[in-house]
């Protein structure tokens, strides 16, 4: 008898511990999720079709090794995951392995829960708090209006989905229809400042770009703004937006927005900055998606419409 109450006490016990294994396994994962949130650390995903103009070397290389030095002389630790899949990205926000989304708003809005959202910060040129697309063609090419872009040339820059939806809109309003059913033809540049110099040398007809990048080329070469014209605008336009996990407690967040708010303050900070076309960084909100939301719910309508003729 007594041996076969030690073989029952050895089942009882094994079978608890298996218990305790099996209540582990469910319940850690979680846990383990919220202690990750609650790190003082910055892990930053950034999703890199968001920034064309931007290398996939240049962009690891900037952030690596100057956020080092920027985390060293703020004393917060900072890492940077590069992203070609929003979805894979999406995923390591939602489980802790980043605590901050870089992306362009359109991205953010299309992949991202806005609700799992706190502040963050977007970079900037000078004071302007956004920048704007154009609409740009040349003076003597007789296109002055939307109307006028019908079976003309039309260049973007490539993964721009933004400038791509602001042109279907100004189509599907002139002509209730989309911009390839309108464009005798639809090429792609790799960078920005490339679809001004394409437009200039009568490589394309018409552009929709960054006007940061426009007065740029504008000021190195002063013929370019004398022989292009701006036929329309849509305002307020981040390159790219910062947003913190709103499980990201409030006080480290603020002390990191702090530091950040004064990177143009110092030598590798200003060197990021430069970088991303920016001056500086700036506070950033789920407002300042607000236009870029417009525009989509604009697009949808149209769209909609469109498709029932």
């Amino acid at each position: 008898m007594i041996i076969l109450s030690l073989g029952l006490c050895r089942q009882m016990v094994q079978y608890i511990l298996l218990l305790g294994v099996l209540a582990t396994y469910f319940s850690s994962p979680s846990q383990a999720v919220e202690n990750l949130f609650q790190e003082h650390s910055v892990r930053t995903g950034v999703y890199l079709k968001s920034f064309p103009d931007i290398s996939r070397y240049d962009m690891e290389t900037v952030m690596q090794y100057w956020g080092k030095e920027i985390a060293q002389y703020i004393g917060i630790p900072i890492h940077t995951h590069v992203y070609t899949s929003i979805a894979l990205m999406r995923n390591d926000f939602d489980r802790g392995k980043i605590n901050v989304i870089l992306a362009s708003p359109l991205n953010i809005i299309n992949e991202f829960d806005l609700n799992q959202l706190a502040d963050g910060y977007m970079a900037v040129k000078q004071d302007k708090v956004a920048d704007k697309l154009l609409l740009v063609t040349q003076k003597q090419s007789g296109i002055n209006s939307i109307q006028d872009c019908k079976n003309k040339q039309l260049m973007l820059v490539e993964n721009d989905a933004i400038g791509t939806m602001y042109i279907d809109v100004l189509m599907l309003q002139a002509f209730d229809k989309p911009a390839k059913s309108i464009f005798k033809s639809i090429q792609y540049a790799q960078k920005s400042n490339q679809l001004v110099l394409n437009l200039f040398f009568d490589r394309t007809e018409v552009i929709i770009v960054y006007k940061h990048f426009y007065e740029l080329a504008n000021e190195l070469n002063p013929q370019i703004k004398n022989q292009t014209q701006v036929i329309a605008t849509l305002d307020k336009v981040p390159h790219g937006l910062g947003f913190f996990h709103k499980k990201v407690p409030s006080a480290f967040r603020e002390k990191v927005l702090a530091e950040f708010f004064k990177l143009e303050q110092t030598p590798r900070g200003e060197q990021l900055l430069t970088v991303f076309h920016a001056e500086k960084l700036v506070p950033a909100s789920i407002d300042n998606l607000i236009a870029i939301k417009q525009l989509k719910q604009q697009y949808k309508s149209l769209a909609s419409k469109n498709s029932t003729h």
